[in-house]
C-alpha cells in the first residue's frame, strides 16, 4: 500500500470518527439512532450497540488527535517544501537569460507595461511562454489568465471568453460552495444563478497576468467583389483616335466602366482595412485598460508580420509601453518537441514509447544541428515530423532498425513540401542513400544555383552524422501528412527499401574505398559513369570494371536522366536499356575520347540492328547525338575490319 493510498484511508476513517462522535455527542441525535436500531433490531442490540462504543470511544478520540497531528505535519511539510521550491525557482530565474530572465523581471517589476513577443508562425512563441511559466513561475502566487484571439470580433465576445478563463480558474470558496449547490434537485440551476459572480476586473488581484495570444488572427471579414475591374477590363476592343466609330465609343464606355469598378475595388479595401484596424482597437483598448486602469501585467503573442505595420508601431510602440522580444528557432528543440508530442498521445505503448525517446535522445544534437542548418523557423515542420513517425511507429510496428533512416525520410518530405522542392524526391529510388543521390544529380544539373534548389538534400549529404541516410520512398513519407492512416502498402514499401543493394554506393560516397573488379559481382552503370566523371586518375581502373565486371546497365532507372524519367528499378522487364544507357552517356556529358572506350563495352549490350532500325523514331526523350556517334563509332569499326 502506498503514502497516498494510506492518506487517503486515514481521511475516510477520520471522518467517520468525527461523524460518529458528533452523533454521540448530541442527546437528540444518540435518541435517534438508537430508535432506528431498536426498530430495525431490537432494545437489547442497540444497549449492547451502546455499550461497545463508550468502550472505544476514549480510542477514537485518540485516533482523531493522532489524525489532526498528522494533518498538520503533512501541512506543514508541504508549506517548508513549497517555500524551498520557490526559493530555488527564483534562484534559477534570476540567473537565466534571454527571454526567460526579461519576462520574469517584467513579471516583477511596477512598470505599466506590456510585454510583446513577436516572431514568425510555428517559431515557438507559445511554447516559450508556457515553458517559461512552468519552470520559472509554478511557485509564485499570482494567478495568470490565458486568452486566444483566435476568431473573435468585437469588446463583447472578448469580455464573455475573458469571464469564461475566469470562471475556469476560480477556486474560491464561493466557487466551490455554488458547484455544491448546483447539484441540489430542482433549485440547484436557480441558486448557482443568484449567486453566481459577474467577475469583473475590479474584482481580480492586482499585477495577475494576462496573456493574449495569436493576436493576429482577429477574425477579419473577407470582402469579395463579383464584378472587379480585372472581370471588366477591355482585352479585345482597341481604340483608334483618329477615327470616331461605333467600336471606339464602345471603348470608351467599357473603360468607364472599368475604372468605376476599380474605384469600388479600392473603396471595399480601404473599408476592409478600417475595419481590420477597428477590430484591433478592441483588443488593445482592453490591454491598455488592463495595464493603466487595473494595473494588470500583460504578454502579447503574435505575429508582427501579419499586422498593418503602422497600427503595430502607433500601438505598441507609442500608445502602450512595451517591451518588445523576438523568438527565433532554437538549437536544442527535438528533445522537448518529443516529449510534448509523447504526452500528447495517452494511448502509446510503454514499450514503443520508450523506444521512441531513446531514440530522439541519442539522435538529438544530429536533428537539432540539421533543424538549424535547414534554416526555416517555423519549427512546426520539425513537430509534425516527429508526431508523423511516432503514429507511424506505433500503427506499423515498426522496428527499430528503420527508426534513423524513416525519420529523417519523413522530415525531409515534410520540408521539402513545404519549400516547394518536393518534385525532386520524387526522382530518389527506395533504398537509395540520400548522398548518392545528391552527388550524381549535382555533376548532371551543372548550374549555380542546384545548391539552393536542393537545399535540405544537400544538408543531409554533407552531414558527417546523416551523410549515410538512405530513402524510404515518398509514399511513405508523406502518408501521414495527406491523411493516409491505414497505409497498407508500407510493408511493401519496407520491402522494396530492405531489397535494394546500396552497399556499392556506400563504397563510392560513404567510406571512399576504391573499386576494385570482383567476381561476381554486380556493378550499377551509372556510378561507373559517375565514377569516370569524378576520379580522372583511375580511368583505365575503371573502364576494366566496366570491361570485365558484371554491369547492371538498368540500375537507378527511377533516376531523372536529361529529360527522361523512367520506370521504377524493379518493374525491369519494360525497361528500354539502349535508351537508359544512351541517357546516362548523355546526362553526364562524357568526353568525347571516354566515349569510344565505352562504346568497346557496349557492343554485345546493345542491339545496332535494332539502334538503326528505330534511328529515326526511337525514343523522343534520348539524346539524338549519343547515340549518332554510337551508330558512327561502329560503322568505322566494321569498314577497319572489313578493310
Amino acid at each position: 500500500m502506498n503514502i497516498k493510498k494510506i492518506i487517503s484511508f486515514l481521511n475516510v476513517f477520520s471522518i467517520a470518527n468525527i461523524a460518529i462522535l458528533l452523533i454521540y455527542n448530541f442527546e437528540n441525535s444518540r435518541y435517534f439512532i438508537k430508535n432506528i436500531i431498536v426498530a430495525v433490531l431490537n432494545e437489547e442490540v442497540a444497549i449492547n450497540i451502546n455499550n461497545i462504543y463508550l468502550m472505544i470511544l476514549p480510542s477514537l478520540k485518540w485516533l482523531i488527535y493522532i489524525y489532526i497531528i498528522f494533518i498538520l505535519v503533512v501541512v506543514i511539510y508541504k508549506m517548508i517544501k513549497y517555500y524551498i521550491n520557490r526559493f530555488k525557482q527564483r534562484k534559477e530565474a534570476m540567473q537565466a537569460s534571454g527571454i526567460n530572465k526579461d519576462l520574469y523581471d517584467y513579471l516583477n517589476d511596477y512598470d505599466k507595461k506590456c510585454f510583446v513577443i513577436i516572431g514568425d508562425w510555428g517559431v515557438g512563441k507559445t511554447y516559450t511562454v508556457d515553458n517559461f511559466f512552468d519552470r520559472y513561475f509554478k511557485y509564485e502566487k499570482r494567478d495568470v489568465y490565458r486568452i486566444s484571439c483566435f476568431g473573435m470580433e468585437n469588446r463583447k465576445e472578448v469580455l464573455e471568453e475573458l469571464k469564461n478563463v475566469f470562471e475556469k480558474q476560480d477556486k474560491s470558496l464561493r466557487k466551490y460552495t455554488i458547484n455544491i449547490l448546483n447539484k441540489i434537485p430542482i433549485i440547484g440551476g436557480l441558486l448557482e444563478d443568484a449567486l453566481k459572480s459577474d467577475y469583473e476586473f475590479k474584482d481580480l488581484k492586482e499585477r495577475s497576468i494576462f496573456i493574449f495570444d495569436d493576436l493576429e488572427r482577429i477574425n477579419i471579414p473577407k470582402y469579395k467583389n463579383r464584378y472587379t475591374r480585372e472581370w471588366y477590363r477591355v482585352r479585345n476592343i482597341r481604340e483608334n483616335p483618329r477615327e470616331r466609330t461605333p467600336l471606339n465609343e464602345i471603348y470608351k464606355e467599357f473603360k468607364e466602366v472599368e475604372g468605376a469598378f476599380g474605384e469600388i475595388d479600392n473603396s471595399l479595401e480601404k473599408i476592409k482595412e478600417e475595419i481590420n484596424i477597428e477590430k484591433f482597437n478592441v483588443i488593445t483598448g482592453l490591454i491598455n485598460e488592463l495595464i493603466e486602469r487595473y494595473n494588470m501585467k500583460v504578454i502579447v503573442i503574435c505575429n508582427k508580420e501579419e499586422i498593418d505595420k503602422k497600427f503595430f508601431y502607433d500601438v505598441f510602440e507609442c500608445k502602450i509601453e512595451s517591451i518588445l522580444y523576438k523568438i527565433k528557432t532554437e538549437h536544442d528543440i527535438t528533445v522537448n518537441l518529443t516529449k510534448r508530442n509523447i504526452n500528447d498521445k495517452l494511448y502509446l505503448e510503454k514499450n514503443i514509447k520508450k523506444e521512441i525517446e531513446e531514440f530522439f535522445i541519442d539522435n538529438a544534437e544530429c536533428i537539432d544541428n540539421i533543424w538549424a542548418k535547414n534554416n526555416i523557423s517555423n519549427v512546426r515542420i520539425l513537430s509534425k515530423s516527429i508526431s508523423a513517425f511516432i503514429e507511424i511507429v506505433e500503427n506499423y510496428k515498426i522496428e527499430k532498425e528503420y527508426y534513423r533512416d524513416l525519420f529523417f525520410t519523413i522530415l525531409i518530405t515534410y520540408i521539402a513540401d513545404f519549400t516547394g522542392e518536393i518534385s525532386y524526391l520524387e526522382q530518389i529510388t527506395k533504398g537509395e542513400i540520400i548522398k548518392a543521390f545528391y552527388e550524381k544529380h549535382m555533376l548532371m544539373l551543372r548550374t549555380d544555383n542546384a545548391m539552393d534548389k536542393m537545399g535540405i538534400l544537400y544538408i543531409i549529404s554533407s552531414d558527417p552524422d546523416t551523410y549515410n541516410i538512405r530513402w524510404m520512398g515518398l509514399d511513405l513519407g508523406t502518408a501521414w501528412s495527406i491523411g493516409i492512416h491505414n497505409y497498407e502498402g508500407i510493408r511493401e514499401e519496407l520491402e522494396i527499401y530492405d531489397n535494394y543493394n546500396y552497399e556499392e554506393e556506400k563504397n563510392i560516397f560513404c567510406t571512399n574505398k576504391e573499386l576494385v573488379v570482383e567476381k561476381g559481382k554486380k556493378y550499377k552503370f551509372d556510378n561507373l559513369i559517375y565514377l569516370l566523371k569524378t576520379n580522372a586518375d583511375n580511368i583505365d581502373k575503371i573502364l576494366k570494371i566496366m570491361k570485365e565486371g558484371d554491369i547492371d546497365y538498368i540500375s537507378h532507372t527511377s533516376f531523372r536522366y536529361g529529360n527522361t524519367i523512367f520506370a521504377d528499378i524493379y518493374d525491369k522487364k519494360d525497361a528500354n536499356k539502349s535508351e537508359i544507357i544512351f541517357s546516362i552517356l548523355n546526362a553526364y556529358q562524357i568526353d568525347d575520347t571516354i566515349l569510344p572506350k565505352i562504346f568497346e563495352n557496349l557492343k554485345d549490350v546493345i542491339d545496332m540492328s535494332e539502334i538503326k532500325k528505330h534511328s529515326k523514331t526511337i525514343g523522343m526523350n534520348i539524346n539524338r547525338t549519343i547515340q549518332d556517334k554510337y551508330i558512327k563509332f561502329w560503322e568505322e569499326k566494321d569498314e577497319i575490319v572489313s578493310t
